[in-house]
């Protein structure tokens, strides 16, 4: 008798490990596919180049993804960011108020997605003065996941600028400002209705509170004139509260 129950459980115990070992791989595979379409994606939308004023001929930035075609695939789509240095070159979404996460475990073709796709703070614009966009970390890299020790100073210092192309926005450089590990209830940086005058003075506060800033921080604060804040888990494991926040701003009179 205990001989047939150690041998059931020994059955058991290998089919389970089956299982995890065939959800796991098919994990694996979904997302790698995920992967490769975005990848595709971005080579396909970004057609043009344009050099922006004061850098050298050839290092321009991308003037913006073909538009037509990406409201085509998904009119949700509000923007596209690229972050340089990273393998960072996504499309950003604006939910629905009705279902404000669905972009957690959706992608831009609307079919469910562990990677699912970065999203605005439904209480932003892609053009406001402040954008906060969400993005995964995933254990298997992409999406948000190269920003996810950002908050660390020689991780930060290596990223580099980020690039934000909207449909009438066209496309804006911002720089990388600070970046700080808070829980994902952070109210700091939860604005959204700054007036020009006290943007300076926010981000004051933020880069003094930063686990990593910029050496210029103070100067970019002050001739700042929009950001984009990324935000994405800094924990390995999934469920946890704490969230890297990577803060860009636009410089100039904007």
């Amino acid at each position: 008798m205990r001989s047939h129950r150690h041998d059931a459980i020994r059955i058991a115990a290998r089919l389970l490990g089956w299982m995890l070992v065939t959800s796991g791989l098919a994990l694996v595979l979904t997302h790698r596919h995920d992967a490769r379409a975005i990848e595709k994606l971005s080579a396909d939308v970004r057609v043009r180049q344009q050099t922006t004023a004061g850098e050298a001929p050839g290092i321009g930035i991308s003037s913006g993804p073909d538009w037509e075609s990406l409201k085509a695939i998904n009119p949700d789509v509000a923007a596209w960011v690229r972050v340089e240095n990273t393998d960072i070159d996504l499309p950003v979404m604006a939910p629905s108020d009705a279902d404000m996460t669905y972009y957690l475990q959706h992608d831009l073709w609307r079919k469910a997605s562990l990677d699912g796709t970065p999203f605005l703070d439904h209480r932003c614009e892609a053009d406001a003065r402040q954008r906060l966009v969400y993005g995964h970390h995933l254990f298997l890299g992409g999406q948000f996941s190269a920003l996810q020790r950002a908050y660390r100073q020689e991780v930060f210092e290596k990223t580099g600028d980020c690039v934000w192309s909207t449909p009438s926005g066209g496309t804006t450089r911002l720089k990388p400002l600070c970046a700080l590990r808070r829980n994902a209830w952070f109210a700091g940086i939860q604005r959204f209705d700054l007036p020009p005058d006290q943007l300076e003075s926010w981000l004051l506060d933020l880069s003094g509170e930063a686990e990593a800033t910029a050496a210029n921080c103070e100067q970019l604060a002050k001739e700042a004139c929009s950001t984009v804040a990324l935000v994405t888990c800094s924990s390995e494991l999934s469920g946890q509260p704490w969230r890297t926040i990577v803060v860009f701003v636009e410089v100039g009179s904007g």
